[in-house]
């Protein structure tokens, strides 16, 4: 495949350490498309150790594979295996008409199948609030901990201190998605991304106007629209209406950070996580916004990899 490297790896299981030569460097990926049993694909990208601790990535509403890390250094240096996923409609995932978002956990299995994971944390930020629920709702077996990472929760009480505009859009996206599709047709991934984040805080917009964070998001979304906006529109109709399922049902260990400036996803949505899910642990933010991540990413990396067990499966 194209962008595709092939490296050396060794089993650090077999020495019990990590010396260098057994790292991916600084600025490598692998990625892949892997296809499910109903002729689909889903985009991968790997970053860190081959043989590390699994962590999966789910990408939020608009991103794709091509989802950069932070520090593109800790995956390798924690000795993690980072693998970002991409949901169908996305980059090179094709769109499912008429998915649902408990289809996704059967979806993510396969992926985790095709790569060779057997079982480790699962986490990501904003829109992937549904689909890391639902998998571990549905894939508790494979889910050593779920992290939600300023996330969208369930319509409702989540939406108390949402923007009148940002509520909006949500009514609308729940109702009638083709005025959505109307909206964005023709609009640029750079003027979509500019509106997504207008009503940033000044703790987000001091990471959004770093040059390599614009141009990275930027290049995201426009790689993640490839196909068409399909994909997009129907995820936020998606998560604007009943997911289908009750938080209260998750079993699986659940960790939340969430700033308390959020604009996009107000500290609301995380009290609605915590008072719902029996084994969550939440962490606030104090005046971090919706990219807490960011500045916080090695940390936030470690304590999801310390869940996720060594991986210990042949490469797919």
């Amino acid at each position: 495949m194209p962008g595709t490297k092939a490296y050396h790896l060794v089993d650090p299981r077999r020495n019990g350490w990590l010396p260098r030569c057994q790292r991916w460097y600084a600025g490598t990926k692998v990625e892949r498309r892997i296809r499910l049993r109903d002729g689909r694909h889903i985009g991968v990208c790997e970053h860190g150790l081959r043989e590390g601790r699994p962590v999966i990535w789910l990408v939020g509403t608009g991103g794709s594979r091509r989802w950069s890390p932070p520090d593109r250094d800790a995956a390798g240096e924690l000795g993690v295996r980072l693998v970002v996923v991409e949901r169908p409609g996305f980059g090179v995932s094709e769109h499912k008409p008429g998915r649902r978002i408990l289809d996704w956990p059967d979806d993510l299995a396969e992926v985790l199948d095709g790569i060779g994971i057997e079982r480790g944390a699962i986490a990501g930020p904003s829109g992937a609030g549904p689909y890391l629920c639902a998998s571990a709702l549905r894939l508790p077996e494979r889910c050593s901990l779920v992290g939600l990472v300023g996330c969208l929760a369930p319509p409702g009480a989540g939406y108390l201190g949402m923007s009148a505009r940002r509520r909006a859009i949500l009514y609308v996206a729940a109702r009638a998605p083709w005025m959505i599709e109307q909206a964005l047709r023709g609009r640029s991934p750079a003027r979509i991304y500019r509106d997504m984040t207008a009503d940033a805080p000044p703790s987000d917009r001091a990471i959004i106007d770093r040059p390599e964070v614009w141009r990275a998001q930027v290049e995201m979304l426009d790689d993640a629209l490839q196909s068409g906006i399909d994909g997009f529109v129907w995820e936020l109709h998606l998560g604007a209406r009943p997911w289908g399922f009750a938080l209260a049902d998750i079993r699986v260990p659940v960790r939340v950070w969430h700033g308390t400036k959020d604009a996009a996803a107000p500290i609301a949505m995380a009290h609605c996580f915590a008072h719902a899910i029996p084994s969550c642990q939440t962490t606030l933010v104090e005046g971090a916004g919706h990219f807490l991540h960011y500045d916080r990413w090695r940390a936030i990396l470690a304590e999801l990899s310390q869940a996720g067990q060594l991986a210990g499966q042949s490469p797919a």
